[in-house]
């Protein structure tokens, strides 16, 4: 079983590794480059189709497992078919937004069609056991976290370290269960992104798009749907909240912060956690460091409290609780609802919002 896993995940890995150099010569024939702005990072056009390579590496090791994966059963292969076509989906909207094709609503919007056919598949957040709870709540899972993860995606190998943590939480969680397909898919995402990130952190030669971080974040929430399919499991329902705790708490903060301030939820602003600790004077690679650090502490936290959320009760919302206050009162410590000179930081107009990431937004992008 430990070989299979390792050629697995080797395989989305090098996959996406010599893809990455295809990738950076599709950005200009497609039109998709992230050009330099007045509050941008980055000094030169930088191609933001990173996401096509690892979504390459991703299908190169999920189709292994498709015809090789010990426990995968016939309904676990179509099952996991229509999720990788749902994914594709999903990178196909980003990259028509990488490219200029379609507006950040439309794109935000559209969404909800591949969360449909994940749900049609099957795949319900289970806590609630009632169609009229588990359904909506479901598409929402899915929704909420490509969106947060393509928020989140504002410097050079922000989003697919945090992907990649996220990913082996995950891979943990889901064989913990036994749930192959989940382990499946979470050992190509990280396979994927590792075998990505070279190429993107510490310097940015290709950006992870919309394209990438949606499909990440997407691709993520299936799996996080399927942890929490069981009914009535607190650890179960609280977990991948805390394994996606980064980009969950600053879409949060995000949120409010626009809503208090008079701003629309998708204007841009530079007010998230990893601005902030730039601000401070840390340099991008020790701010993306410690960024990694808080969203492994999230990872760690939610695999706690998936194992106490069924003996203790009171423990495993304790723990939810905590990590989630511990991460706000940071972003309040470094002022996350003030603006540069301590007042209140408006959104910035569509004109000067910028895009930057990891693979799309970090060093050089649209302000998140």
């Amino acid at each position: 079983m430990m070989c299979h896993h390792l050629l697995l995940s080797s395989l989305a890995s090098l996959g996406a590794f010599f893809a990455s150099t295809v990738a950076i010569r599709l950005g200009p024939r497609l039109g998709a480059m992230d050009r330099p702005k007045p509050l941008s990072i980055h000094s030169r056009p930088t191609p933001r189709t990173g996401g096509l390579a690892v979504v390459a590496g991703f299908l190169l090791a999920v189709g292994w497992g498709l015809l090789f994966a010990p426990g995968l059963s016939a309904d676990d292969r179509t099952t996991l078919l229509g999720i990788v076509m749902a994914g594709i989906i999903v990178a196909f909207l980003g990259l028509l937004d990488d490219m200029g094709r379609i507006p950040t609503r439309v794109e935000v919007s559209a969404l909800v069609l591949p969360a449909l056919l994940v749900v049609l598949l099957g795949q319900r957040v289970g806590f609630v056991p009632v169609a009229m709870v588990s359904f909506p709540l479901t598409l929402f899972y899915l929704v909420g976290g490509a969106s947060a993860m393509n928020l989140v995606d504002g410097m050079n190998g922000l989003a697919g370290g945090i992907g990649a943590i996220a990913s082996g939480s995950c891979f943990l969680l889901s064989m913990g269960q036994g749930d192959t397909l989940g382990a499946v898919l979470s050992l190509a995402l990280l396979g994927a992104v590792l075998g990505f990130l070279p190429h993107n952190f510490p310097g940015g030669k290709v950006f992870l798009g919309d394209n990438g971080s949606l499909f990440l974040g997407f691709m993520l929430a299936v799996v996080m749907v399927r942890i929490s399919s069981q009914p009535y499991h607190l650890g179960g329902f609280l977990a991948p909240i805390l394994i996606l705790g980064v980009p969950v708490g600053d879409t949060a903060l995000a949120i409010l912060r626009r809503l208090f301030q008079g701003g629309g939820v998708l204007s841009g602003d530079r007010r998230h956690t990893y601005d902030l600790l730039r601000e401070r004077g840390l340099g991008d690679v020790a701010t993306v460091v410690i960024m990694w650090g808080i969203a492994a502490s999230g990872g760690l936290m939610g695999l706690l409290v998936y194992r106490v959320g069924d003996s203790a009760t009171l423990l495993a919302p304790g723990l939810f609780v905590m990590w989630y206050g511990l991460f706000f009162s940071l972003a309040a410590v470094l002022g996350a609802f003030r603006g540069a000179s301590g007042k209140a930081n408006l959104p910035q107009p569509p004109s000067t919002v910028l895009r930057t990431g990891p693979g799309g937004r970090g060093v050089s992008g649209e302000a998140r």
